[in-house]
């Protein structure tokens, strides 16, 4: 599908006008990344923002050679620098291997914004979310390591099932979650992960199949 379909099927850009949406997709700048690659680290002028079309991109920190992912963005996903900061992005973001992104310029947002102020709404209700839900990330800190596993799962599979995706048949290209990618996104060793899947599938909270991919039965 191409760039206007995705753009203009955004919940930031619902009601603008075709002509708008097309004006930003001519700007824009379509990448498909066959291999991991980083899209911005911290300290970088990134003047860009970014939307997921397939895949995912991983946001994180990095201190003493060690990730610690904060978040996943997954198909349908407006992230990167709006415009609205001075202040360089803090953070790392990585593209994972076969995701697809399209890029534009914050000052075309920012156009937009000034043009429809229901898209800074929008945005800022976004990021009232996010802030939320890293939030009760943070809060995991608190919490056993089996609940801060099923926790990830949980937070994870939401963004499986946007409903950006409705259009994909439920295939939204993201990684399936292992062991071994649980443990990044929660920063827990891969022993502690194991130890905690193995009780969280003793008491039913959770589903492993054959290959190792771990769900919730509600998924």
């Amino acid at each position: 599908m191409d760039r206007i379909w995705y753009i203009k099927n955004l919940d930031f850009f619902a009601g603008i006008p075709k002509e708008e949406i097309m004006r930003l997709a001519s700007s824009a700048e379509d990448t498909r990344h066959a291999n991991r690659a980083l899209l911005y680290s911290p300290h970088m002028q990134e003047t860009r923002l970014f939307l997921v079309k397939e895949g995912e991109v991983s946001l994180y920190h990095s201190r003493d050679g060690k990730r610690f992912v904060f978040d996943v963005m997954g198909p349908g996903t407006l992230f990167g620098n709006v415009g609205m900061q001075e202040a360089p992005l803090s953070h790392f973001a990585e593209a994972a291997e076969g995701t697809r992104i399209c890029a534009f310029s914050s000052q075309d947002f920012q156009r937009i914004i000034a043009a429809y102020p229901i898209v800074m709404m929008r945005a800022l209700s976004t990021l009232g979310n996010r802030l939320e839900d890293y939030e009760k990330k943070l809060a995991e800190n608190l919490v056993d390591a089996k609940e801060k596993v099923l926790h990830e799962i949980e937070r994870y599979e939401k963004k499986r099932v946007s409903r950006f995706l409705e259009w994909f048949s439920g295939d939204t290209s993201m990684r399936q979650l292992t062991h071994e990618y649980l443990a990044k996104l929660t920063g827990l060793n891969r022993v502690t992960v194991t130890r905690a899947i193995h009780d969280l599938q003793t008491s039913g909270k959770v589903y492993v199949d054959g290959d190792g991919k771990i769900t919730t039965f509600d998924a």
